[in-house]
């Protein structure tokens, strides 16, 4: 459902520079950006802006949803206003994103992969804001329904998410137990991306 938007992402540079590149040093990485947060969990890296692609990708979403006038929230939007809310969190502004994520309206009641991917975005947001409880709970929720409609790429998502809060709370044991568990399901489902998370947040938790 997601697959063009992340498409776009990718080829403007935005997204999968972000994303793929496991990040070891405490503040820059080649031309990427972190902050200390940030430079938990590879989810959370900001590429540098020299060429403006993550500038296009942020104009592209914006352009695409001052197109919907209605202030209905059918299915695209509901993607695009998460796409807008995840370039605000990889930015560094996790406080700004989840006001924006608890300002929007909700998805659309049969757009199940957009509703998990609000509670897990939240949740994500609330663990770097220090919310643990809530970012537990919230991530907690999207699992739940991500593995009854049986969405495994999804429940990868949630358990990555919820490893990288436990990082941030220095709970390495049960940072690493998920990760571990992320790669087993990786490895039973063929998920590439999947299984190079996991390899990074088992390393990254050895290195501690």
């Amino acid at each position: 459902m997601f697959s063009w938007l992340v498409s776009l992402l990718l080829l403007l540079n935005f997204g999968g520079r972000a994303s793929s590149v496991p990040l070891t040093g405490p503040s820059d990485y080649g031309n990427r950006r972190v902050t200390p947060a940030q430079d938990s969990h590879p989810h959370h890296a900001e590429p540098a802006d020299e060429d403006g692609s993550s500038s296009a990708a942020e104009e592209v979403v914006e352009q695409s949803l001052h197109q919907d006038a209605s202030g209905s929230c059918p299915e695209n939007v509901s993607q695009l206003r998460l796409i807008r809310a995840q370039i605000l969190s990889l930015r560094g502004h996790a406080d700004a994103a989840l006001a924006y994520l608890e300002s929007s309206c909700s998805p659309e009641p049969d757009d199940l992969e957009s509703q998990i991917e609000l509670k897990r975005l939240r949740g994500v947001c609330s663990g770097s804001l220090g919310k643990y409880e809530a970012s537990h709970r919230l991530i907690g929720e999207a699992e739940s329904l991500a593995r009854s409609a049986r969405l495994t790429r999804l429940v990868g998502e949630a358990l990555l998410s919820r490893a990288f809060v436990f990082f941030l709370q220095k709970d390495y044991v049960s940072s690493d137990r998920l990760f571990r568990e992320v790669f087993e399901l990786a490895r039973e489902r063929d998920g590439g991306q999947l299984r190079g998370h996991a390899l990074w947040g088992i390393g990254k938790n050895l290195m501690i």
